[in-house]
């Protein structure tokens, strides 16, 4: 394509691993050492192009970027978002936040977001049923004495009792899992997630659930306290980080 730069080939990709990233989360991973004004034209000429597309609905006012359905499938990615719920438009920003303070410590590079995993479940149904089994905001290999597969649940606002013993059941069968990572935003909720699972653990699965703070894992992922009932441990000592990585 005329004009079409290796950045621009970068941006592509970013958007069709991460589903949607919002302006400052595109400056952040690919235009560090550039000026915002040339960040801004470079998306303007690409969304004129129509090879991406923006959304308003952040607070502040801020935009969220995101690959057409026609270009995402072309370029052969799964998790691009058919069509944009700005319901939950901070929260898919915040997801992309978390994987990228994530990434930053080698961790979660093998990482399926809900869009994709949704998809996948909708089409082993065939698109008839409504969808029963509980879908994770993504999923994740980490390396915890070998290769783990962990699920992923942002909350940045909490559910009922009842809300979280129905997850729960939706994760019946799903042994594949090790663990399910819940992130909150305070203390009081991944108390109450414990409590719940520990209340209906014998009528549901045995995937251990751990919950982790949404802050510190964006501040500092590797000194993050990561809790399991009544035990506490920092990231770093739970999931293996790469040694490129860990000083």
């Amino acid at each position: 394509m005329n004009g079409w730069t290796s950045r621009d080939q970068d941006l592509i990709h970013a958007l069709g691993s991460y589903g949607i990233l919002s302006t400052p989360q595109i400056r952040q991973l690919l235009f560090q050492n550039n000026r915002k004004t040339t960040m801004l034209r470079r998306l303007r000429i690409l969304e004129k192009r129509r090879l991406i597309r923006r959304t308003t609905g952040l607070p502040g006012g801020g935009f969220a970027w995101y690959l057409p359905p026609e270009v995402g499938e072309k370029a052969g990615f799964e998790g691009i978002p058919m069509h944009i719920n700005r319901n939950s438009l901070e929260h898919d920003v915040f997801l992309s936040q978390v994987r990228i303070a994530l990434n930053s410590i080698g961790v979660g590079d093998s990482w399926t977001n809900e869009f994709a995993l949704r998809r996948r479940a909708w089409e082993q149904q065939k698109g008839q049923y409504a969808i029963q089994e509980a879908i994770p905001d993504a999923i994740l290999t980490v390396d915890h004495n070998g290769l783990k597969v962990l699920a992923l649940e942002l909350e940045l606002w909490g559910k009922s009792r009842r809300r979280y013993e129905k997850i729960f059941a939706g994760y019946n069968g799903k042994r594949q899992l090790w663990r399910i990572l819940y992130l909150v935003p305070h203390k009081e909720l991944g108390k109450l997630i414990s409590e719940v699972k520990a209340k209906v653990a014998w009528k549901t699965n045995e995937i251990p659930v751990m919950w982790g703070i949404i802050e510190d894992i964006l501040k500092h992922p590797k000194q993050a306290l990561l809790h399991l009932a009544d035990q506490s441990s920092t990231l770093e000592r739970i999931i293996n980080i790469p040694e490129s990585k860990a000083s």
